[in-house]
């Protein structure tokens, strides 16, 4: 009961304070405008990852009051995330700038994990986690270059954080060594459901960095929690459809000798967009593989490599007819 009554709060929170800062942004004219490099043609208010990040926090606080240490370094991280993000969507930020913050949230959170808590054994505890926290920083990141067309993020962060849900109901129920992600999982499914009906296509507001960062930042978490329940698989296999696109389109990238971090249509989402697919369409698309995703995240529990094997594959699949349909859709 306690569970459906944090996820019905965050939900109509997220909702609610979503609208507010759409009546805001309006008021205050803070859009973002139509650009050669971007999917959508009329100026569009920005920010309402600030009602979706602010519902998360609000929610799980009360939900773990009074919160343990690593909730309240959690909750003090996505908050410095969140206003780093907010000053960016105003004034970008050197990426130097915003690679370093958000490295220094990632550090704080991996120096409160017990030095017991291990992943590769044979590797120095420092160098471990070093290579945790660029996998982490490449997961906020690729979060924010994935936010790039309505429904889309909200989305994902529906299937990751309702699929890690699902997958640890099944697994053992203790040893949780981060203490209250089960109910932080609820509450960004249910915040980003909230967020969703007014990012949906098409949209009246855009998520912005001020929820994409923290949103990404919050995958990095609960999959790392996955990992360190001795579920690999399952953390790989939730966001299969997110790191994939942004992986492949970074390599691309590099190999063509272009800059990685500067904007661009390249993404296989993108490209089915410009190929004459709606938002909503690759909206959905996303949707129902992330439901197999889910699927194959709880069957990994018992077949780890049969599971990551078809996770791959799927997305794989849908990444190559995404890409397709820029030159098979008039």
């Amino acid at each position: 009961m306690k569970q459906v009554g944090i996820s019905l709060a965050a939900a109509l929170l997220s909702w609610g304070m979503t609208g507010l800062i759409l009546a805001a942004a309006r008021h205050a004219q803070h859009l973002a405008l139509p650009t050669a490099r971007g999917l959508h043609a009329a100026p569009t208010p920005v920010g309402g990852g600030l009602g979706l990040i602010g519902a998360v926090v609000l929610v799980w606080a009360v939900s773990m009051w009074p919160p343990p240490l690593f909730a309240i370094i959690v909750a003090l991280g996505l908050g410095c995330l969140a206003l780093l993000s907010w000053f960016d969507d105003r004034a970008p930020l050197s990426p130097g700038l915003r690679l370093f913050m958000q490295a220094l949230v990632i550090l704080a959170v991996l120096w409160s994990l017990p030095t017991g808590l291990r992943l590769a054994p044979s590797l120095p505890v420092a160098l471990e986690r070093v290579v945790l926290g660029l996998g982490w920083l490449w997961m906020i990141n690729l979060t924010n270059f994935m936010d790039g067309t309505d429904g889309l993020a909200g989305v994902e962060a529906i299937s990751v954080a309702a699929g890690y849900a699902v997958v640890i109901a099944l697994i053992e129920t203790g040893g949780a060594f981060m203490p209250g992600l089960a109910e932080l999982a609820l509450v960004v499914a249910a915040a980003a459901a909230g967020y969703l009906y007014w990012n949906w296509a098409p949209a009246r507001i855009f998520m912005g960095d001020v929820g994409s960062i923290p949103l990404g930042f919050l995958f990095g978490l609960l999959m790392l929690d996955l990992a360190y329940r001795g579920h690999a698989a399952a953390a790989l296999i939730l966001p299969m459809f997110f790191v994939a696109d942004a992986t492949t389109t970074l390599l691309r990238r590099v190999a063509a000798r272009e800059i990685p971090w500067h904007a661009h249509r390249e993404h296989a989402f993108q490209r089915a967009v410009l190929g004459g697919m709606t938002h909503a369409q690759v909206a959905t698309h996303v949707a129902v593989l992330n439901v197999a995703l889910v699927a194959l995240a709880v069957m990994s529990v018992k077949m780890p490599w049969t599971a990551l094997a078809l996770a791959a594959a799927l997305a794989l699949t849908l990444l190559h007819w995404l890409r397709g349909r820029s030159t098979t859709v008039a």
